[in-house]
C-alpha cells in the first residue's frame, strides 16, 4: 500500500470513528509531517517553473537584440553622370577595376568628349563601390540624390539613403533621354547581399 491510499484509508477510519484516541492522535501527527513534506517538496518546483519563463524572456531579449542590431557606415558620392549608357534601373557592387572601366567605357561611347582623364581611380582594397543606375529616362529632370553621410548596414543588407529626382511640375525640359547612374564610397569591405534605397 503507498503512502497516499494509507492516508486515505487512515483518514476513512478517523472519521467512521473505528480508531482508538491514541491512534487518531498518531494519526494526525502523521497526516501534519505528511502535508509539511509535500509542501516542502513543492516549493522548489514552484520556484523552477517561475524561473523558466524569465529564462526564456531574457533569452528571446537578448535574440531579439542581435536580430536588429545595425551599424551605420560612411557613405559618399564617389562618381556620378547624367549619361551612363545604361538601360536598367538597379543596384549593384562593382567588384573590380574592369567593372569601373567597363562602366566608364559605356559613358565614354556615349558622350562626346568622354576621357578617362576626367575620372577619378577607384582604390579597391580599401573601399567598397555600389553602382546605383536609374536607366533610361525621357528628361533631364530625372536623376538620383544622396541624402545623407550614413548607410544602414545589417546581416548584409545595405540600404543607401538614395532617393529619386523627378521633374518639376510646370516646368519645361529639353526633349533629351537620359540613364542617370551614381558610384558610392563605403569604407572597407562589408559582405554586402542585398542592397536598398530608402
Amino acid at each position: 500500500m503507498n503512502i497516499f491510499s494509507n492516508y486515505a484509508s487512515q483518514t476513512n477510519d478517523e472519521q467512521s470513528g473505528k480508531l482508538p484516541p491514541e491512534t487518531m492522535h498518531a494519526s494526525r501527527v502523521t497526516r501534519v509531517r505528511y502535508l509539511l513534506a509535500s509542501a516542502l517538496v513543492a516549493l522548489p518546483m514552484v520556484g523552477c517553473m517561475a524561473s523558466v519563463p524569465q529564462a526564456d524572456a531574457q533569452k528571446k531579449h537578448v535574440e531579439s537584440s542581435s536580430v536588429h542590431a545595425a551599424e551605420w557606415l560612411p557613405v559618399t558620392t564617389f562618381w556620378e553622370s547624367n549619361q551612363c549608357n545604361i538601360r536598367e534601373e538597379g543596384q549593384r557592387v562593382l567588384q573590380t577595376q574592369a567593372d569601373w572601366g567597363a562602366l566608364i567605357k559605356a559613358r565614354n561611347n556615349l558622350v562626346l568628349g568622354g576621357s578617362k582623364a576626367n575620372q577619378p581611380v577607384p582604390d579597391f582594397a580599401n573601399n567598397t563601390y555600389i553602382l546605383v543606375s536609374l536607366g533610361d529616362k525621357s528628361n533631364p529632370g530625372y536623376g538620383l540624390v544622396l541624402n545623407a553621410p550614413k548607410a544602414r548596414y545589417s546581416h548584409g543588407k545595405l540600404e543607401l539613403p538614395v532617393s529619386v529626382r523627378t521633374p518639376e511640375k510646370g516646368r519645361v525640359y529639353p526633349t533629351l533621354m537620359v540613364s542617370p547612374c551614381m558610384v558610392l564610397s563605403v569604407p572597407g569591405k562589408p559582405a554586402i547581399s542585398l542592397i536598398t534605397l530608402e
